[in-house]
């Protein structure tokens, strides 16, 4: 029997830095026996050794990429690239405040840092600046010095604050009670020293007023009504005058004073505010009386009665007499108003005609400011 020797293969394994020397080779040998064997090489690429380096610098000339080329442990070519880069520059910002402001300002300077390169520290310097918020409560009425203004926050700087109104001292606490109305300035000051101010305003309602008009003259005996104007709901009112005939109720007063007098009306509207007016009311005394020198009881309808007439303040005639020439009192009546067709002389005396000529006359009136005044005169009888 004889057997079939089996074919001798060799696998071999190597390297090379030349690409075109990769790949699998085959070589078909004899071996010992006579018999064909193979032998297999597979020759694999090294790779090519690249090594990357990074530095800085702080010179601008310096900057760039380097490539330089070696031969690395397998005989192959090696690369090296170094890159070399602008360091930066160290820029430190510092910021402060103030409250001079002459201190505001920007600051530059330069140094050298641990690097070698330059470096630059910059102060900013600002003005410090205290904000204020606050709220205000108007006065109640026209004014008054009620209203209050309350500082709500204060916003920058260091506390505790201290605070202050227009040009007085600053306190403590943060409100400000019994002020007048109209503009002012709140100061707030913290544990620095640094201020800040904000203007403010306190409102105030419209005034209340009341008005009875200018100061008026009339003549005696004369009315004038006294009808007050105001400018808001009235509540209460109250009337100052001396007449015991005045009405404190009314609100519309009519008035027929004798002499020059005042009348003051004081008011109260829903909020409690007050208002006053005050008029004068002159009284003019003309005295206006009027008594003929002649008249004619003829019958004929025309001046046929000697009578006294007036004007409205006369309040009543006292006495009026009529003498002829030698003293005998032929007319005389007492208490009567003026202007009465009744209460005149018709030139009788006893029922009888009396002749022409001329009379006397006294007569006594009084008026309504009780002023009492003496007539004397003569009066002519015609036919």
């Amino acid at each position: 029997t004889v057997s079939l020797m089996g074919t001798d293969t060799v696998y071999l394994a190597d390297t090379s830095c030349d690409p075109m020397d990769a790949g699998v080779f085959v070589d078909t040998l004899s071996n010992s026996m006579g018999c064909d064997s193979f032998v297999v090489t597979t020759i694999s690429l090294l790779p090519s050794d690249t090594i990357y380096m990074q530095q800085t610098t702080c010179d601008p000339t310096q900057v760039g990429t380097d490539v330089q080329t070696y031969v690395n442990q397998y005989g192959c070519d090696s690369v090296t690239i170094e890159t070399t880069s602008l360091m930066a520059a160290d820029t430190t910002y510092m910021y402060f405040t103030t409250c001079e402001p002459s201190d505001v300002g920007t600051i530059v300077d330069s140094y050298i840092n641990q690097e070698g390169c330059d470096s630059m520290v910059i102060s900013e310097t600002s003005l410090l600046k205290l904000e204020i918020d606050l709220s205000t409560v108007a006065i109640t009425c026209f004014e008054d010095t009620d209203g209050q203004i309350f500082i709500d926050t204060v916003m920058g700087g260091d506390g505790p604050y201290l605070y202050a109104i227009d040009d007085q001292p600053f306190q403590y606490t943060p409100y400000f009670i019994n002020q007048s109305a109209g503009n002012h300035v709140i100061y707030a000051q913290d544990v620095n020293g640094c201020e800040g101010s904000m203007n403010v305003h306190i409102a105030a309602p419209l005034q209340l007023i009341v008005e009875l008009g200018q100061d008026t003259i009339i003549e005696l005996g004369q009315t004038f009504e006294l009808d007050p104007l105001f400018n808001a709901n009235i509540d209460t009112f109250e009337w100052n005058a001396y007449e015991t005939t005045f009405c404190d109720t009314c609100l519309i007063q009519t008035v027929s004073p004798h002499y020059t007098s005042s009348y003051a009306i004081t008011v109260v509207d829903e909020k409690g505010c007050v208002a006053r007016d005050e008029i004068t009311i002159g009284v003019r005394k003309e005295r206006n009386v009027y008594i003929p020198n002649a008249f004619s009881p003829n019958g004929d309808g025309v001046n046929d009665l000697f009578m006294i007439y007036a004007s409205d303040d006369v309040r009543s005639v006292k006495e009026f007499q009529i003498f002829d020439r030698w003293g005998e009192r032929v007319f005389g009546l007492e208490d009567f108003d003026p202007n009465d067709p009744n209460r005149g002389w018709d030139g009788t005396f006893k029922s009888k005609a009396l002749n022409p000529g001329v009379y006397i006359y006294h007569a006594e009136v009084e008026y309504i400011d009780g002023h009492v005044e003496l007539l004397k005169g003569d009066v002519t009888l015609l036919k």
